[in-house]
């Protein structure tokens, strides 16, 4: 009797959802980190760090969730595990059900099938709590994988670790909650918490979708705010004035530090995101008693009333982010605001004519698992399963047209779908002495291609002068890693390095086979992440020079934002969409290639071709040539558009010289064509 009476006397000091310990402060945190997210997915460089909103938004729910479980165990009821889950459906499913139902019925008149079948699948997994699992093992992140940004429920995932969290941390709370394990409470959860951070910093380079997506890396963030909550369960809230301006102020330069500067390329979470969750927690600490200094900015009304809609908002701004990506590509500014005037829209109605009401229902446990959650999930699941039975079609599968339409209108594959070019994630021994490999010959040639995928989608076009000069080659490949002898390190994000850097040894290795090398790559993109990539380059290319080799060095094809392959077959559904050369040119490779070539200016062992005149023609660059598209994306060619400019090149001004003089003679590839030919070959060589 005696514990419950100090448990409800130092229990009034913490927030939660009862109006009478309400704090307004924690709904303008929860401002602050909404709008960070939003505006971070509306255009990264408005603020580079937006995406750590979501890790304050974790450290509210731990503390929230946490001061409420010890609130009702030290009441005289105790704690109710039904009343608990109770007002936790209430709090997030109905919101969440009319946005899953309202992005599958928009993705049914926008995705094409492979599209809706995806978001059927994840939205299966957003009803299952399993948004974060469903991301983390099934979503597409190979080079050439589609952007996240087209996948509607995406952001589903922190609701998913947020709900494992409320099945998982509440068992272990109220264990230790007994009479006997009550002392250990805050060592264990701290405890729980570095372990969590440690294992995160671990998986980071190992496994870094896990790292992200996933509770056990995730789960300091929310005990953070359980240890906040259990410190101020024991009396701590009481600081003079002087300390609380100190904490509101210190937690509110970590928050800044945290979006401003953080950034998703340097690993997270694990220790990167401790500026957003400690200055989070110290915020909510700061307000736990009398509001002062930051806590009275957090809350004004302007941000309380953003920090009501909180859950709202973040819910509905991806998917509108996502279907305006995936109609129009690049988020124009003039869209941006457009668009999230459309998210506040949106939320605000679902805030006062969904998520409210249904706060305030008094239903007991099974009604509202009857009710709302089981019919609801079953509804939706149905939805779901419809579409998948259909392939994606939908109410389109009784259109025999959209689907001829759909199938003749097919975008080219990739360059590596082709069994003669030989890109990999990491190269192995095998890969250079494949047959399938070269071009042109049976027997070794000597010179090498060697690159990242901007050199793979160039084999179709060296093709195309290799079948007319008679020169023959074999290309290595190695996914997103440029082909330099030193320096290639600072190029590479932590989970691609060591590949990266063994592709790169493999091919030292067998350097001295060959007399030719020709080196391709996205030059401007590993500019970007290297300070000394252009000192590195020029060693590379010296060492070569040093081996007696010629090196011959491929520009940059120019880069489009908003291109889209599938333009032409979303028409079929999207009828305003106008599919041709109305792409915008990114500038930045255009000024790297000049550097490059700058670079190798009045060298005779060193040549650089750039097919840029063929792309752009007075001028004026597109993704297409005489209506034909010739990109697979916005940044890489086709093969079946690198043959055809190669080709193009041929008929227009013969071989360049750089590649003529490479000649060794009459092919050996046979009377067919040299693209046919290789295919054949293919089908049969030994080929992984």
């Amino acid at each position: 009797m005696i514990e419950a009476t100090y448990y409800k006397a130092t229990m009034t000091i913490l927030a939660h959802d009862t109006k009478s310990h309400y704090r307004p402060d924690i709904d303008g945190l929860r401002a602050i980190a909404v709008l960070a997210v939003v505006l971070f997915h509306i255009d990264a460089s408005l603020l580079p760090g937006g995406f750590a909103g979501v890790d304050i938004f974790f450290v509210i729910s731990g503390f929230l969730i946490t001061g409420n479980i010890i609130k009702d165990a030290g009441s005289a009821q105790g704690f109710s595990w039904s009343e608990f889950y109770r007002r936790r459906a209430l709090r997030i499913l109905p919101v969440l059900f009319v946005v899953l139902l309202a992005t599958l019925l928009v993705g049914h008149f926008i995705l094409l099938p492979e599209d809706l079948s995806t978001l059927s699948y994840s939205s299966l997994a957003a009803l299952f709590s399993a948004a974060n699992v469903y991301f983390t093992y099934f979503l597409d992140t190979s080079y050439f994988a589609e952007d996240s940004n087209l996948q509607p429920l995406l952001h589903l995932w922190s609701l998913g670790v947020e709900e494992q969290f409320y099945l998982f941390w509440p068992i272990i709370l109220v264990a230790l909650l007994t009479r006997f394990a009550r002392r250990r409470l805050l060592s264990v959860t701290l405890l729980l918490t570095l372990a969590s951070f440690v294992l995160a910093e671990i998986l980071i380079p190992r496994a870094p979708m896990f790292a992200y997506y996933m509770l056990p890396a995730r789960a300091g963030e929310l005990l953070l705010g359980a240890l906040l909550a259990i410190w101020l369960s024991r009396g701590h809230a009481v600081m003079a004035s002087w300390t609380r301006l100190l904490l509101g102020l210190a937690g509110a330069c970590l928050i800044a530090l945290s979006l401003g500067w953080i950034t998703e390329d340097m690993g997270f979470p694990g220790v990167n995101a401790l500026p957003s969750t400690l200055g989070a927690a110290l915020l909510i600490w700061a307000g736990s008693g009398r509001v002062m200094g930051v806590s009275q900015v957090l809350a004004l009304r302007p941000l309380v009333l953003v920090g009501l809609i909180s859950y709202s908002l973040y819910l509905w701004h991806w998917p509108v982010l996502a279907f305006y990506r995936y109609v129009y590509g690049v988020v124009e500014p003039l869209a941006g605001v457009l668009l999230f005037g459309l998210m506040l829209l949106l939320s605000v109605a679902s805030y006062w004519w969904v998520e409210k009401p249904c706060r305030r229902l008094r239903w007991d446990f099974p009604r509202v698992m009857m009710r709302i959650v089981g019919f609801n999930t079953a509804a939706l699941s149905v939805l779901c399963g419809v579409i998948l039975l259909s392939g994606g079609l939908g109410l389109y599968s009784f259109d025999a047209q959209f689907r001829a339409d759909l199938k003749r209108l097919s975008p080219a594959p990739a360059a590596y779908a082709y069994p003669y070019v030989c890109q990999r994630s990491r190269l192995s021994e095998t890969d250079l002495q494949n047959r399938a490999c070269i071009i042109n010959s049976e027997r070794e040639p000597s010179v090498l291609l060697w690159g990242d995928s901007n050199a793979a989608h160039y084999v179709g076009m060296l093709g195309a002068f290799a079948e007319v000069s008679g020169f023959a080659f074999r290309n290595a490949v190695h996914s997103s890693c440029p082909p330099l002898l030193k320096g290639a390190a600072s190029t590479q994000k932590p989970e691609r390095l060591e590949k990266c850097l063994a592709s790169i040894e493999l091919v030292r290795q067998h350097l001295s086979d060959y007399s030719t090398v020709i080196l391709g790559a996205a030059w401007a993109v590993h500019a970007r992440r290297s300070d000394r990539f252009f000192e590195d380059f020029k060693a590379t290319v010296d060492e070569l020079v040093d081996q007696g080799k010629q090196v011959i060095v491929l520009a940059q094809v120019p880069n489009f934002r908003g291109m889209d392959r599938k333009c032409s077959q979303k028409a079929l559904k999207l009828a305003m969409l106008e599919c041709g050369e109305t792409e915008t040119e990114s500038s930045g490779v255009a000024r790297n290639n000049v550097r490059m070539f700058e670079l190798m200016a009045g060298r005779d062992d060193v040549q650089f071709f750039d097919p840029r005149t063929q792309l752009c023609p007075r001028g004026q660059c597109s993704a297409y040539l005489d209506g034909h598209l010739v990109y697979f994306d916005a940044s890489h060619l086709s093969m079946e558009g690198s043959w055809i400019i190669g080709r193009r090149i041929v008929r227009g001004q013969g071989v360049p010289d750089v590649f003529a003089r490479l000649g060794e003679g009459i092919s050996e590839m046979g009377a067919s064509p040299l693209e046919q030919a290789l295919l054949e070959r293919g089908e049969t060589a030994a080929f992984r």
